[in-house]
């Protein structure tokens, strides 16, 4: 064992004090706001992407060893295509190099995801940290810090138009009393269920619930039967199947949105789900390293959330595609789907 290592303490259960809920309340409506007017009000969207990743680069660059390195030989105002792509397996090999936080260590970071009750608590007490399961060759572990999930929250919110909730949703909100339920694999800490049960511990007073995918089907339609769920969230396989059962009579939820990620959803089963629950499936495509990378819209497409997210395609040397201009803000795009164990959901 690493002399002087930490070992972090089990997580607390308590909802968080006023200050900080305004805090956090406070950021995620500042988020939401800026990306609504640079999708909608105006805001001069095209500037956003660009000024923040050259904020990034020369914070990577002063915090982070590893980032030091890997750009010494660049100019400062290097373009996007001009910097070296970076893998899992190479930003593991140099993890706490990696990190601009200097003061985390992976001896810490493994004893803390070893712990599973430890599943949504704070990793020393200001971040996020999840891991995937390894599906391209590398597992990752990934720490998110508050700000970044202020960021994820909005990017969520911003696709719930408050124009697209009509008066049979308004209805099946109030009788489902706001009631949540995520599908997901439950047993480590995954991306899904690692936000989602902190989500769950700071704010006890929302009712969010989750289920394992393993569980029995009998017992996994009771259990949502008894539930009464107004949103479902789940894998387009398991929403698939869900479906199959309400349409059989042996589920009966009616939920005013369902949530699909971590899978494709082709058209057919995205029909076939809303046929069934007769409410609107939001998809969304995202990954361990960036929870809300696009969102599909009302006509099929995958938009990239481009204020906040910068897609950039590569071979399979791992260098950058240039025959393509990059997409300007809200262009509809497909990317191709991540592993479902890469982002559960």
């Amino acid at each position: 064992m690493r002399p002087g290592l930490r070992v972090p303490p089990a997580p607390a259960e308590r909802a968080l004090a006023p200050i900080e809920l305004a805090l956090e309340f406070w950021q995620r409506m500042g988020n939401i706001a800026e990306i609504w007017w640079s999708r909608h009000g105006g805001l001069p969207s095209a500037e956003i992407p660009g000024h923040r990743l050259r904020a990034m680069l020369r914070f990577a660059r002063s915090a982070s060893p590893y980032y030091r390195r890997l750009y010494a030989d660049l100019p400062h105002d290097a373009p996007l295509a001009d910097l070296p792509p970076t893998n899992k397996r190479e930003l593991m090999a140099n993890f706490e190099d990696c990190c601009t936080d200097r003061g985390v260590r992976l001896e810490e970071v493994e004893r803390f995801l070893a712990d599973r009750e430890h599943i949504g608590a704070p990793f020393l007490g200001r971040y996020h940290a999840w891991k995937s399961s390894g599906t391209s060759g590398t597992p990752g572990i990934f720490l998110q810090d508050r700000h970044a999930m202020a960021v994820y929250d909005a990017l969520v919110a911003a696709q719930m138009d408050a124009d697209a909730i009509g008066a049979l949703d308004a209805s099946r909100l109030a009788s489902g009393g706001g009631r949540a339920a995520l599908v997901v694999a439950t047993g480590d800490h995954f991306a899904s269920i690692t936000s989602w049960e902190h989500l769950r511990r700071v704010f006890p007073a929302v009712a969010k619930r989750s289920f394992s995918v393993l569980d029995p089907l009998p017992k996994l339609i009771r259990e949502l039967n008894e539930f009464k769920p107004a949103f479902l969230s789940s894998y387009p396989s398991v929403l698939l199947l869900l479906a199959a059962e309400q349409v059989a009579g042996r589920l009966h939820i009616a939920p005013a949105r369902i949530w699909s990620g971590g899978e494709f959803l082709g058209e057919a089963a995205n029909q076939a789900i809303e046929s069934a629950f007769g409410c609107p499936v939001m998809n969304e495509y995202g990954a361990s390293e960036c929870l809300c990378i696009a969102y599909r819209c009302s006509a099929g497409w995958m938009h990239v959330n481009s204020e906040w997210v910068i897609l950039e395609g590569v071979d399979a040397r791992g260098k950058p595609h240039r025959t393509r201009r990059p997409l300007a803000h809200g262009a509809p795009h497909q990317p191709r789907q991540l592993g479902a164990a890469d982002h559960p959901l």
